[in-house]
C-alpha cells in the first residue's frame, strides 16, 4: 500500500496536469443534482485554468464519472479515478447514500474526498480523509425552521420524509430534534419510498389533525410530489423542506403550487456579494440557466481545492490533507473554514428561502399573512382518494382481463403498454405542443397500436403454431424486458413532467373534501371508457364475436368469425385501456417513467385472480377494491406495506378461493 501511495505520489508530481476526480449522478432519478453540480466544478476549472491553473502554472484536468444514485457504481467510479486515473482527490459523490459506500475507498487509499451536497449525519466519521463543503442538516434546519416559527407564529407541525434513503432519515431527525427544541407539538409523522407518486393518503391523514406547517425532508421529485398533492388537497400552509427542496427544479414541477414553500440554505441566487453576482453571471453565460445552491457549494470547493493545492506545493495527499484543514476561503457562499471534524466550521449563513412569484426569495416578516390551518374529514377524503385510485385500477385491469378472456395469455407487455401510452401523450404534449385534451386520446390510441403490432408480431405466429401457453408467457416476458429497456434507453430513468402550468387547477372543497377538475375528470373518463368497453362487449357484433372467440376459437372460426382480425381488435382495445390508464395516472401524479408499468403489472394479476380469471366484471370491482385497500394502507398504516397487501390479498383468494369472485362465470368470460 505504502509503496503504490508513493509511486502515485511522484507520478502526480510529474503529470503535466493535475487530475481532479468527481463523482456525481449524471443519469437517473437525481441528475437534477449531479448536472448543476457538475456545472459549478467546470465553470470553477476554466476560470482557475485561465488565470495559470494550479501549483506553479498546471491546469487541472477534470474528470467525471456517473454514479447515476446507485452506491456500487459510486464505489466503481471511486476505484476507477484512483487507481486508473490517479486523481489526486475526489469531490462529490452527490448522494449521501453514495458517499456512505465511497468514502471508504478514499480512506483506505489516504487520498482526500470532499463532499459539496452531502447533508447527513455521519459523513465525516468515516476517517479523517473526508471532507465536505455542505452544511449538515442538522446545521440548516433548526436556524430555518426557528424563522419560520417565528414569522408565522407556528405551534403544531406535521413531518414527512422518504424512509429508504440516508440523507432524508438524517433530514428527517434534524427536522424532529429542532421541532422538539422549538416547542412545536408534532401532530403526526409519516413516511413514504423516494419511488411513491401517490403521497394523498398520508397528506389525508395529515390534514384530518390540523397543523400550521408541514416540514418535509425529501429529494426534489419525491418533494415536488409531495407539495403537488398537498396543494391539490387544500392543504395552503407553509411547507418548509430540507436540502433537497433547494433547487428551481422544485419550481419547474410543482408550477404554482410551490408558491409558500421554504427551505433554509447558506446561498440564494440574489445574494449582493458581487463575487456572487459574478459567478451568477457566468454561471448563465455558459449554461443558458440559473445556478442553485449545488452549484454555488461546488463552485466554491473547486476554488477551495485549488487554494489548498497551492499551499501544500504539490500533490502530496498528507500535505494536501493538512493544506484544506488550514482553508480560510472567501467565496460566494460566505467565509469558510473546516472544523477538527472536517465540516463547515459556521451556519452563520443560513438564511430562510421561500418561493414568492416562482422563485426563492428570503423569508421576511411581510410573507406572514396568514396561517391557513386545514382541517378536513379524513376518511371522507380517503374514500375520494381511494375512488380516484380505483377506477384507474379498474380501468388498467379491465383490459388485462380482457386480453386473458379471450386470448387466454398472461400478457406480460400489457405494463409496457400502460408506460407507452403516457410516453406517447406526454411527448404530444410537450414536443408537439398538441393540446391535453387531444394528446391524451392519442397516447391511448397509439399504445393500442403498438399492442396490436406486438402482437401481431410476436404472438400470432405461436397461435398459427399452436404453441403451448407457457411458450407465449415466455414471449412476453421477454419482451416487457427488451422494450422496457429500450425505453429506459431513450429517456432515462428519471421522471418525466407534464408541464405544470398544463395542470394548475385550484382544489374544490366539498363538506372538507378537496377534489380539483383534473381529479373529477380522471374519475369520468376512466367510468366512461369501463362502460364503453361493457357496451362494446355485449353490443355490437365484434363483441359479439370476442365472446364466441372465449367460448371455443375453433367453434368461432367455424362460425365464421376472423380469429386473427379479432385478435388484434383485443389487442388493440386493451393496449388502448392500458395506455389510457397509464395516462390518467400519469397526469394525477405529474410523474412518468420506464418502469411504472412493472408495479402494474403486479396489481393487474392480483385483479384478474381476486376478480376471477377472464371476468371483466369481476375485474371492474376488483379494480377497485385494490385502490381502495393502497390508499386507506397507506393512510394509516404505511406506504411501505402496499405491496404486501396487495400480495397477501393475492394469496388469501388463491387459498379460499381460487376461482375468483366471479369464477362461477367462467363460462362467460369475455
Amino acid at each position: 500500500m505504502l509503496a503504490g501511495l508513493l509511486s502515485a505520489g511522484i507520478a502526480g508530481a510529474d503529470e503535466p496536469t493535475v487530475k481532479v476526480g468527481a463523482i456525481e449522478d449524471l443519469s437517473g432519478p437525481t441528475a437534477r443534482y449531479g448536472a448543476a453540480i457538475t456545472q459549478g466544478f467546470q465553470l470553477a476549472v476554466d476560470q482557475i485554468n485561465a488565470k495559470g491553473g494550479v501549483l506553479g502554472g498546471k491546469p487541472i484536468e477534470f474528470l467525471v464519472e456517473d454514479a447515476a444514485g446507485q452506491k456500487d457504481q459510486a464505489v466503481n467510479a471511486a476505484k476507477k479515478l484512483l487507481a486508473r486515473d490517479h486523481a489526486i482527490a475526489l469531490l462529490g459523490p452527490t448522494l449521501s447514500n453514495e458517499m456512505f459506500a465511497a468514502g471508504p475507498v478514499a480512506v483506505e487509499r489516504q487520498t482526500p474526498i470532499i463532499g459539496t451536497s452531502v447533508t447527513a449525519a455521519g459523513i465525516t466519521d468515516m476517517g479523517d480523509w473526508v471532507f465536505r463543503t455542505s452544511l449538515p442538516e442538522e446545521d440548516v434546519v433548526p436556524p430555518a425552521l426557528a424563522n419560520t416559527k417565528q414569522v408565522f407564529g407556528l405551534k403544531k407541525v406535521a413531518l414527512m420524509y422518504a424512509n429508504d434513503d440516508a440523507f432524508s432519515k438524517s433530514g428527517f431527525d434534524a427536522f424532529k430534534q429542532a421541532a422538539i427544541e422549538a416547542g412545536l407539538e408534532i401532530a403526526d409523522i409519516e413516511s413514504f419510498s423516494q419511488k411513491d407518486t401517490d403521497f394523498s393518503p398520508q397528506l389525508t391523514k395529515i390534514k384530518s389533525v390540523g397543523v400550521d406547517a408541514l416540514l418535509v425532508s425529501a429529494l426534489v421529485e419525491p418533494a415536488s410530489g409531495v407539495v403537488l398533492q398537498a396543494r391539490q388537497l387544500g392543504m395552503m400552509m407553509p411547507i418548509l423542506g430540507g436540502n433537497g427542496f433547494n433547487s428551481p427544479k422544485l419550481v419547474e414541477i410543482a408550477g404554482k403550487a410551490a408558491e409558500g414553500v421554504l427551505v433554509g440554505s447558506p446561498w440564494f441566487i440574489d445574494k449582493p456579494q458581487p463575487e456572487n453576482i459574478a459567478f451568477v453571471t457566468a454561471y448563465r453565460a455558459k449554461y443558458g440557466q440559473d445556478p442553485d445552491q449545488f452549484a454555488a457549494q461546488a463552485y466554491d470547493t473547486m476554488f477551495i481545492l485549488a487554494e489548498a493545492l497551492n499551499r501544500a506545493g504539490d500533490t502530496d495527499a498528507n500535505k494536501l490533507h493538512d493544506a484544506l484543514m488550514a482553508t480560510d476561503h472567501d467565496g460566494i457562499m460566505g467565509p469558510f473554514k473546516f472544523s477538527p471534524r472536517r465540516d463547515p466550521a459556521s451556519a452563520s449563513g443560513v438564511v430562510t428561502l421561500v418561493v414568492k412569484h416562482g422563485i426563492f426569495q428570503i423569508l421576511t416578516a411581510e410573507d406572514a399573512t396568514r396561517i391557513v390551518t386545514v382541517t378536513g374529514t379524513g376518511f371522507s377524503q380517503q374514500i375520494t382518494n381511494a375512488l380516484v385510485l380505483g377506477s384507474v385500477y379498474a380501468l388498467f385491469a379491465l383490459g388485462f382481463t380482457l386480453v386473458f378472456g379471450v386470448v387466454r395469455v398472461v400478457n406480460l407487455l400489457y405494463g409496457f403498454y400502460f408506460a407507452t401510452g403516457a410516453f406517447i401523450a406526454l411527448f404530444a404534449a410537450t414536443l408537439l405542443h398538441i393540446p391535453l385534451w387531444i394528446a391524451a386520446p392519442i397516447g391511448a390510441a397509439g399504445a393500442g397500436l403498438v399492442a396490436a403490432l406486438l402482437d401481431g408480431a410476436l404472438l400470432a405466429p405461436l397461435r398459427a403454431s399452436k404453441a403451448p401457453e407457457l411458450a407465449a408467457l415466455i414471449v412476453t416476458l421477454g419482451g416487457v424486458l427488451l422494450f422496457t429497456s429500450l425505453l429506459n434507453l431513450a429517456f432515462g430513468t428519471q421522471i418525466r413532467r407534464f408541464p405544470a402550468d398544463l395542470l394548475d387547477s385550484e382544489p374544490m372543497n366539498f363538506a372538507g373534501v378537496s377534489l380539483t377538475p383534473l381529479q373529477i375528470v380522471i374519475v369520468v373518463v376512466a367510468l366512461v371508457m369501463v362502460a364503453a368497453l361493457f357496451f362494446f362487449i355485449e353490443k355490437t357484433k365484434q363483441g359479439a364475436a370476442l365472446r364466441a372467440l372465449a367460448e371455443n376459437p375453433d367453434v368461432a372460426a367455424l362460425m365464421g368469425v376472423n380469429v386473427g382480425r379479432a385478435m388484434a381488435l383485443v389487442s388493440f382495445v386493451a393496449g388502448t385501456l392500458a395506455g389510457a390508464a397509464g395516462i390518467l395516472i400519469g397526469l394525477n401524479f405529474n410523474a412518468v417513467h420506464p418502469y411504472m408499468g412493472e408495479a402494474m403489472m403486479l396489481r393487474g394479476f392480483v385483479v384478474i385472480i381476486v376478480g376471477g380469471l377472464g371476468d371483466i366484471r369481476g375485474a371492474l370491482l376488483a379494480g377497485l377494491a385494490l385502490g381502495f385497500a393502497e390508499v386507506f394502507t397507506a393512510g394509516y398504516l404505511s406506504s411501505d406495506y402496499k405491496e404486501a397487501v396487495t400480495f397477501s390479498i393475492l394469496v388469501l383468494t388463491l387459498w379460499i378461493r381460487p376461482i375468483g369472485l366471479f369464477g362461477k362465470a367462467s363460462a362467460k368470460r369475455a
